[in-house]
């Protein structure tokens, strides 16, 4: 079957006609005219081949202005590679459909996600979970060098003053003890505390909070 089968050999209407109508519907400028006469001429173009050169013809479609306009350039890369893999524009069409779905089902999925109305597992840092709390809470890593941070100081064992000035200052024992009890209150009802026994076949200690 030819790529054009789904244009009917039926119709009355040329492409100068179609033009002349939706213009004069429309009201369009003489610009707008130019350019839908232009477009209509070039489906003319394809509609007469003998078979319809998908690839060239999505080259083109592609860079037509309304098209242009509503493709995102991943939807306009996605439609070009993809043309090589079919034989027929219906077949194209089926499989942008698809994806089209596809996509728009991921986005829902993303913003269920963000409201917090999704049932997943969430990860997230200690300090992008101040103000949230969940039914079920882990909390990993709880070991030394890791919470409390390996870089962490106490106030008394060091001159915080000249590195303040330096613009940086270490986090100190104190505001690490404030991370772990933001990270155990997030819970409402269980908190689950894990760390390694090794890690690169050293054993660990859990963290003295």
């Amino acid at each position: 079957a030819k790529s054009t089968d789904f244009v009917s050999d039926e119709t009355n209407y040329t492409s100068e006609k179609l033009t002349d109508f939706i213009c004069k519907e429309k009201k369009v400028s003489k610009k707008e005219m130019a350019l839908i006469k232009s477009i209509f001429r070039d489906i003319n173009e394809f509609i007469k081949t003998e078979e319809l050169n998908i690839k060239v013809f999505v080259n083109w479609l592609v860079e037509t202005p309304k098209v242009k306009k509503q493709l995102i350039d991943e939807e306009k890369d996605w439609l070009l590679k993809e043309v090589s893999n079919v034989k027929t524009l219906k077949e194209l069409i089926l499989k942008y459909k698809a994806a089209r779905t596809l996509k728009e089902e991921m986005a829902d999925k993303l913003r269920e996600y963000d409201n917090n109305n999704y049932n997943a597992v969430y990860l997230l840092t200690i300090h992008s979970s101040k103000g949230l709390g969940y039914k079920n809470v882990f909390v990993k890593g709880i070991y030394k060098n890791s919470l409390p941070d390996y870089r962490s100081v106490d106030k008394e064992s060091i001159e915080l003053q000249p590195l303040i000035e330096q613009a940086s200052p270490p986090t100190t024992m104190e505001e690490q003890r404030r991370l772990m009890y933001v990270a155990l209150t997030r819970a409402k009802e269980n908190l689950y505390v894990t760390y390694p026994r090794e890690i690169n076949d050293k054993p660990t200690l859990v963290s003295p909070f």
